[in-house]
């Protein structure tokens, strides 16, 4: 029996479209992160072999949903305190996941980190600026513009306008703010085709 080659951007797709099958509002989120951290890094100019990890890192961002149950995760109401640091855990969980994977495990540190802040003040290690990894950094503006203009089971998306207003007057304290300007000039230009 003659082996099958496995493609592994395919593959890592499917994993995420196996995350989103858990909630009708996140259904191709991770498309769409993907696709958005794909185009800011080409904006910026890395290599198309970094233009590809970064890509298949952003289909990954959220594998640490997996372990956090359905009623936080698809919780139509406003989290409680203690519902919102259980959500938290989640890019701890998705590096948890990752780092004993042989292939995948170059992947888990970036998951760790795409909700850590430019100020500080993100999870779960509270880096700040260039402490944060720089692809970390770009999947966090991609996966807050789709969290902004999508919509959510607690609230309709908002407009493209709204959401570049929002990375850009959280330029420099929650976003690196070259990552932001690189992203808003791709999307300006019509290289990111928004959610809405």
């Amino acid at each position: 029996m003659k082996k099958e080659k496995i493609d592994f951007h395919e593959f890592i797709k499917s994993i995420a479209d196996m995350l989103e099958i858990r909630d009708f509002y996140i259904r191709g989120h991770s498309t769409r992160v993907a696709e958005y951290a794909k185009v800011c890094s080409e904006e910026i100019g890395l290599k198309k072999s970094e233009v590809e990890f970064v890509q298949m890192a952003a289909y990954l961002h959220d594998i640490g949903k997996v372990g956090i149950p359905d009623n936080i995760l698809i919780k139509a109401e406003k989290l409680t305190e203690e519902e919102y640091l259980i959500i938290k855990q989640h890019s701890y969980m998705g590096y948890k996941i990752l780092k004993n994977i042989n292939g995948f495990d170059r992947f888990a540190v970036i998951v760790k980190h795409h909700h850590e802040r430019w100020d500080g003040n993100g999870y779960p290690d509270n880096l700040r600026g260039e402490e944060i990894p720089f692809i970390s950094r770009i999947l966090s503006v991609a996966d807050a513009f789709d969290a902004i203009t999508s919509n959510r089971v607690y609230r309709d998306g908002m407009n493209i306008e709204f959401g570049k207003n929002e990375l850009l007057k959280n330029s420099w304290k929650q976003f690196d703010g070259d990552v932001v300007n690189a992203f808003i000039k791709a999307l300006n230009i019509g290289k990111i085709m928004a959610n809405n």
